[in-house]
């Protein structure tokens, strides 16, 4: 099989409202890793992923989401997969606030960037804590891939959970 060839994929311009903020479950009060309930406000997509590269404009923003959005798509069809996304780690000291989003406002957190299939969290923690539910989390810490091939037969207690 080939390659992906990123600069031929589609990128339009026409949904970038779903670029700006999208729809993500409630964090849970304490443990656990989601809900099935949508907050009732959306999480400001471009604003998060705007500061995380300081200086960037709105319109660069929008261009590497817009990209981002075009490659996660591409990888989900290829793959046959319902849900690929793109994160960026972000280190602490932002101003906090991340809690409201899943995220550890005293900890570095993986900020989704872009997505295709359900609403998941935003954020999440990159803590030894919350790495043991969170194959996100682990990924990112430990720098090995998790694949799981039937997520209907993991066990309860592994690192992967469901919100929908």
């Amino acid at each position: 099989e080939t390659a992906l060839d990123i600069h031929s994929l589609p990128i339009t311009v026409a949904d970038d409202d779903s670029l700006r903020s999208w729809k993500f479950p409630v964090p849970p009060r304490a443990g656990g890793s989601c809900s099935r309930k949508l907050a009732l406000e959306p999480f400001d997509a471009l604003g998060a992923a705007q500061a995380a590269v300081p200086g960037s404009s709105e319109q660069d923003t929008l261009r590497r989401l817009r990209s981002l959005r075009a490659i996660c798509a591409a990888v989900a069809e290829r793959t046959s997969a319902q849900w690929c996304g793109v994160y960026q780690v972000v280190e602490p000291g932002g101003g906090g606030g991340l809690s409201e989003f899943g995220g550890d406002d005293g900890a570095a957190n993986l900020l989704k960037l872009a997505y295709v299939g359900a609403p998941s969290r935003p954020y999440f923690p990159l803590t030894a804590a919350f790495s043991e539910g969170s194959n996100n989390s682990t990924v990112a810490m430990s720098g090995r891939a998790v694949v799981y091939h039937d997520v209907l037969s993991l066990p309860g207690d592994a690192p992967y959970y469901v919100c929908d």
